[in-house]
């Protein structure tokens, strides 16, 4: 997406070199995938994201896994990419992002928040003057076709990402823009945020009986998930690659098993 963002800084801004800052919400490749474009198109972008971030986008296993999967979906994009070198390479943090800190955008301000529980290292961008929040994926994704039924996508920490989910929730944002270009507003925000929290639950029920079903089996939940609920995401509103969709509720699975064998 990257020819398509500096495409965007172009019109918006009326040239490249009036945007200061890029910053990401986690280390998700298709998250972070554009910042090295975006820095060798604009040199002087200041990067900025949580220090975790920074880490990984040190190491050549990782770099190497992201361009594969660049490559993997490229020919999909290819009315954006174009012929154009968008090759991931190590980038530097600018700024290391934590709770608290804050930014002037020119009268408008950046405050940043920590909301782990999709990934250890997910952040939360709020402009409190307008009320606008960019969460990345720490409140879920959702279902345009039924705001009321969230996509739940707990990586690293049930209890994390509830708590995140509940921390900007209490922002009482009055518009929340997703990282996969979806934007959600006025009445729909409250009523998002309320079913992102209470869908957790469900899910985490969702996923317990899956493993009771399999007699505790990770490998054979995932079979009767991929069976049962792998066609409604392949055909929905945000398709996911299916050997994503299996890494993801695999993850999910073991987390909730642990949390049963508490």
């Amino acid at each position: 997406w990257g020819p398509s963002y500096l495409k965007s800084v172009k019109e918006i801004f009326g040239g490249i070199n009036k945007l200061d800052y890029i910053f990401v919400t986690h280390s998700h490749f298709d998250h972070l995938g554009s910042v090295p474009y975006m820095k060798r198109q604009i040199p002087k972008l200041e990067f900025g994201g949580s220090p975790v971030v920074g880490d990984i986008l040190k190491k050549e296993s990782v770099i190497k896994r992201m361009n594969q999967m660049s490559e993997h979906q490229r020919q999909s994009y290819e009315e954006i990419t174009g012929d154009e070198d968008v090759h991931i390479e190590p980038v530097a943090l600018d700024f290391s992002l934590k709770e608290g800190d804050q930014f002037d955008l020119g009268g408008i301000t950046c405050e940043i928040y920590e909301t782990p529980g999709h990934t250890r290292d997910s952040i939360s961008f709020f402009l409190p003057e307008e009320g606008i929040l960019f969460p990345g994926e720490a409140v879920g994704l959702p279902d345009l076709e039924n705001i009321e039924k969230p996509y739940v996508i707990f990586l690293t920490s049930y209890e994390d990402y509830l708590n995140s989910i509940q921390k900007l929730k209490n922002l009482k944002p009055k518009t929340i823009c997703f990282g996969h270009g979806f934007v959600i507003t006025n009445d729909d925000v409250d009523i998002y945020l309320d079913n992102s929290y209470e869908n957790t639950f469900q899910f985490r029920k969702a996923l317990e009986g899956y493993l009771e079903e399999a007699d505790g089996d990770i490998k054979e939940a995932v079979k009767i998930i991929l069976d049962k609920e792998y066609p409604d995401v392949k055909n929905g509103p945000i398709p996911q690659e299916e050997n994503a969709y299996i890494a993801n509720i695999t993850v999910q699975l073991n987390l909730v098993a642990k949390m049963r064998g508490k």
